[in-house]
């Protein structure tokens, strides 16, 4: 259950502060249900495992009329654990990528891996979301992959700008 503390207005932003603590599921239904419908939010899921990345939190954001989300998904937990959460006893891809089990034939590892990011980005654009199409691996200083960086979207302008945000080799022109 999310819980709810007021903190004083930020004086110099005249900006009321709101800390929500609680299972990230319930506390992403409470913010939805406090922010104005009309306003502009941008999301951000920074999930340590992608057990904690469950797809009910993405298709309550995709609830807001103008929402952008940037998500990490865990590369690094897909590659270690894919046996282990493509196992019939566990339900974190049940969570994670619902109806996975009947859409995502197994190859190998490398091929499955991609079929599951690939079907979990079709899944969000269902919600009239649409995940970047080209999202960033992440590594670390050894090179070994860490995390996919996406932007989703409900407008083709965040998703532009992400296009040039997102270029190492230039930011080039938006238009």
């Amino acid at each position: 259950m999310a819980s709810r503390t007021e903190f004083p207005t930020v004086p110099a932003l005249n900006a009321p502060v709101v800390a929500i603590t609680g299972n990230a599921v319930a506390t992403i239904k409470t913010i939805v249900s406090l922010v104005n419908p009309h306003s502009l939010n941008f999301a951000y899921l920074d999930p340590y495992n992608l057990e904690t990345l469950n797809f009910e939190m993405i298709r309550t954001l995709s609830d807001l009329r103008y929402v952008d989300i940037l998500v990490h998904v865990s590369q690094m937990d897909l590659q270690r654990n894919l046996d282990k959460y493509s196992s019939g006893d566990s339900a974190v891809f049940d969570a994670f990528i619902p109806g996975w089990r009947s859409a995502i034939k197994a190859g190998n590892a490398k091929a499955t891996r991609q079929a599951i990011l690939r079907y979990w980005s079709e899944l969000v654009g269902r919600l009239g979301v649409w995940p970047s199409p080209e999202p960033k691996l992440i590594t670390g200083p050894g090179n070994q992959p860490l995390y996919w960086l996406l932007l989703v979207a409900k407008h083709e302008l965040a998703l532009a700008f992400w296009k040039v945000a997102a270029n190492k080799q230039r930011q080039g022109n938006l238009f």
